[in-house]
């Protein structure tokens, strides 16, 4: 749960959290992280009250309707479709790392060729290989203070900013997980104390892995803390920021490719799309990224995280509401705090 969790928002991080500052980071994380532990102990509640095994827009058809699974499936799809456009401008700027400075336009084209090339031929290792590379991430992203401890500067950390709420939509993407709950109670099946239990955990892990990699940047690049999380180390420790973008470069390519294949799957499954029509569906909205500039990843991995990923929160809330009345203020409340959070995210 946790490996599935750690993946590209990270590096948006220490950019949003230099733009609203320490308290508000700190806490606001935090927060986050206990909504969104919770909203994974409703989603693993539904999971265990419900015969036979399905992803989110089955729950939301069982429970809610045909109508509503058509609100989870959109979700769904604009939530891939930023994840993946945020994976070829991340991609392209750690290409522009790891191998030198041409325009950046060119490095975002051939990572998405590479991973469409990748996802076309449908490698099955894929998955273990990502395992052990997001192993060497979270080890890279746990040293990488040590390395940078002697730029590290207590004054690079704002206590409060003008914009406290910039790091909500990035946060609640990088902390995001609870589409991996139906894997965890299969994995798991009968032992519901240990799916609880593993489910409270995996939702935590991610942040404590997060947060030595983010103050690490922080407190050495201070405002001048980069989007993609890395090129700014470059004048510091140019050794850690082009290992940072290879291992970021090579997971982002195994990522691309699970996900598009996700995506492809709702479309020839779902929607019942041709499987080949669903490939070229599934990657064709990731393409018009390469045009994108890199600040531009914050804004894809934020509106994802406030806007698609919200709209799921808020769903798995309601058929919790339905079915276990006795909590059902508790769901109303986290769902109200996701859409204010929202909120905030639209009118930043």
């Amino acid at each position: 749960m946790s490996g599935t969790t750690i993946g590209a928002g990270v590096f948006a991080l220490p950019y949003v959290f230099s733009k609203s500052g320490l308290l508000p980071s700190i806490i606001g994380i935090f927060f986050i992280a206990a909504m969104i532990s919770i909203l994974n102990y409703f989603y693993t509640k539904i999971i265990i009250n419900t015969d036979g095994d399905r992803q989110l827009i089955g729950y939301v058809r069982e429970y809610l309707g045909k109508k509503w699974s058509w609100v989870a499936t959109a979700a769904f799809i604009l939530s891939m479709n930023g994840v993946l456009m945020a994976y070829v401008v991340l991609g392209g700027e750690f290409l522009s790392l790891a191998l030198g400075q041409l325009p950046t336009i060119f490095y975002h084209f051939w990572f998405y060729l590479l991973g469409v090339i990748l996802f076309s031929r449908g490698l099955k290792n894929l998955s273990r290989i990502n395992t052990w590379l997001t192993i060497i991430l979270v080890l890279l992203m746990l040293f990488l203070p040590f390395g940078l401890a002697k730029f590290i500067q207590l004054s690079n950390l704002p206590v409060i900013t003008t914009t406290p709420l910039f790091f909500w939509g990035a946060a609640v993407f990088s902390l995001a997980n609870f589409t991996v709950v139906p894997e965890v109670e299969e994995t798991l099946r009968g032992e519901d104390k240990k799916i609880q239990k593993a489910v409270i955990i995996g939702s935590w892990l991610p942040l404590l892995a997060y947060l030595p990699f983010v103050f690490g940047i922080w407190g050495t690049c201070g405002q001048a803390t980069s989007a993609d999380g890395l090129s700014c180390l470059i004048a510091y420790s140019p050794g850690f920021a082009r290992l940072g973008g290879w291992i970021g470069l090579i997971a982002l390519f195994t990522s691309f490719v699970s996900l598009a294949n996700a995506l492809k799957e709702v479309y020839f499954r779902d929607l019942k799309i041709k499987e080949i029509k669903s490939k070229i569906i599934a990657v064709i909205p990731a393409f018009f990224a390469i045009f994108l500039s890199t600040t531009k990843f914050v804004d894809l991995v934020s509106f994802t995280g406030a806007i698609s990923l919200t709209i799921s929160a808020c769903l798995i809330c309601l058929i919790y509401a339905r079915t276990f009345s006795k909590s059902k203020y508790l769901a109303w409340v986290i769902a109200a705090i996701f859409i204010l959070g929202a909120g905030t995210e639209m009118i930043k």
